[in-house]
């Protein structure tokens, strides 16, 4: 059994948003608990902190059975305070997935121990077979994804690995949050792979010539 890397870090709760790895994530941050995470991830962490979404984004104070347990280990990029209530705009960069163990309050943040993710790999042959489909199926869906940046659709339109053009793709799919979170819980690149094509095919994002040609 390989050791798994186990952190501790102050944890952002986000409402209905995720983060994939090596993807960025711009959001307003209001809550005192999540200011104070921003505060000691900074001051005690190397700018390191863990982002999970809610389950349900009207819950206030949410506890560990209120988040989803796969979240992700992202980096603070930038930090811009918005108004007097000190409210911060913050951007951070998605690094590994993680899995969450449980919940601390320390010095007024909630805390998690982690466990990092790794990517498991399967059959290469089905691997450059979901490339395939995945990249044509974006190249026709990508109007439906507006808030794309462009150095994101310059990255796959030049080509990437199979798990950042899955995770990229996730990032900025127009599906709910339960669909978007299985993308992110997926470990096997193959499986996340089929999953972002699938969710692109069911919300009739690519015409019926397409689909006949690739598949």
């Amino acid at each position: 059994m390989n050791e798994q890397t186990v952190l501790t870090l102050p944890v952002v709760c986000t409402r209905g948003m995720i983060v994939f790895p090596e993807n960025r994530l711009t959001l307003d941050v209001g809550r005192p608990v999540s200011l104070k995470a921003l505060d000691l991830s900074t001051k005690e962490h190397d700018n390191n902190i863990i982002f999970v979404s809610q389950i349900n984004p009207l819950v206030d104070n949410p506890s560990f059975d209120d988040v989803f347990h796969i979240g992700t280990l992202c980096k603070i990029d930038r930090k811009v305070r918005r108004d007097s209530s000190g409210t911060i705009k913050l951007t951070v960069l998605g690094a590994k997935r993680v899995r969450l163990t449980n919940f601390e309050e320390q010095q007024g943040s909630i805390y998690s121990t982690v466990e990092i993710i790794e990517d498991e790999f399967g059959d290469r042959n089905e691997e450059v077979a979901l490339v395939r489909k995945t990249t044509a199926y974006f190249e026709q869906a990508r109007r439906h994804m507006p808030h794309i940046p462009a150095e994101s659709l310059t990255l796959l339109s030049n080509g990437t690995s199979a798990s950042l053009l899955a995770d990229t793709i996730g990032q900025y799919l127009p599906i709910d949050l339960d669909r978007k979170q299985k993308i992110l819980e997926e470990r096997d690149i193959n499986e996340r792979l089929f999953l972002v094509a699938s969710s692109i095919e069911s919300e009739k994002m690519i015409n019926q010539l397409v689909r006949e040609e690739i598949l």
